[in-house]
């Protein structure tokens, strides 16, 4: 037996704009977030993003001065090709082709096949190449973890981890034993504070390889016995602190003062 409820007009405009409201607010979640691991992204560049080409989260928008209320739900975020300044969580791959300033979705965290340039065949990891649009380069450290590829150099097609856990870090000062294209090489150098300076390593401790920050490009700007704040990656490989890492001017040092 069907039962008619008699609803008055103040009470249904009432539940009207509360259904109007949560419509809203799913639909304005939904402009963020894709699939799990998926975010909505804006091809914030001039160069259109190729099917599973790599790009760098700039900032969400609007940000909290613009709308905080919009911020708040996460309508989407710029992306775009510069690699500096940027953590290893800020790369993105694109899941589908974007045009420059149009939308689409991008995976910061999960599992993607993508094209990958093959330098090395050993190499583990993948990068961001700078000022692309949006090529991926294999390397011996990056944001990217390649858990396939196909064998042999060149263009090939391979599983991209992104957004995996950064463990195992740990700081140290480095001083730098030689310079070359890619990477430099240094040994690790513990400061002395009674001396208030850093000895010179022993010949036989083994040497490290150190990025510049935060590309893991080539570190042709420094010079032989800098010594330098890096950071150890997971993978065993230390990126320096800065892009153009602070020597320190131990000549400086007076001694403590209690």
């Amino acid at each position: 037996m069907t039962k008619t409820v008699k609803i008055t007009e103040p009470t249904w405009r009432k539940i009207d704009a509360m259904i109007k409201n949560a419509d809203v607010g799913l639909r304005t979640a939904s402009l963020a977030f894709g699939r799990d691991g998926t975010i909505r992204i804006q091809n914030y560049s001039s160069w259109a993003c190729p099917q599973f080409g790599a790009m760098v989260i700039d900032h969400p928008w609007p940000i909290p001065q613009n709308n905080l209320d919009l911020f708040k739900r996460q309508r989407f975020y710029r992306a775009s090709y510069s690699t500096y300044y940027r953590a290893p969580g800020a790369f993105i791959i694109a899941l589908q082709p974007i045009a420059p300033m149009k939308f689409g979705l991008g995976m910061f965290c999960g599992i993607t096949p993508a094209q990958i340039e093959v330098t090395n065949p050993v190499h583990q990891y993948a990068e961001l190449v700078p000022s692309t649009a949006g090529l991926i380069r294999s390397t011996e450290a990056g944001p990217f973890e390649i858990l396939f590829k196909e064998y042999d150099l060149g263009l090939k097609w391979a599983l991209l981890r992104v957004g995996g856990p950064s463990t195992g870090r740990q700081m140290e000062w480095i001083k730098l034993t030689n310079v070359s294209n890619h990477p430099m090489l240094g040994r690790i150098a513990p400061f002395n504070v009674t001396a208030g300076a850093f000895p010179d390593p022993s010949p036989t401790l083994p040497t490290v390889q150190v990025y510049r920050y935060p590309t893991y490009t080539d570190n042709t700007l420094y010079d032989v016995g800098n010594v330098i704040a890096a950071v150890r990656e997971a993978h065993g490989v230390y990126v320096a602190l800065d892009t153009l890492p602070r020597q320190l001017a131990t000549a400086e040092y007076t001694g403590w003062n209690p």
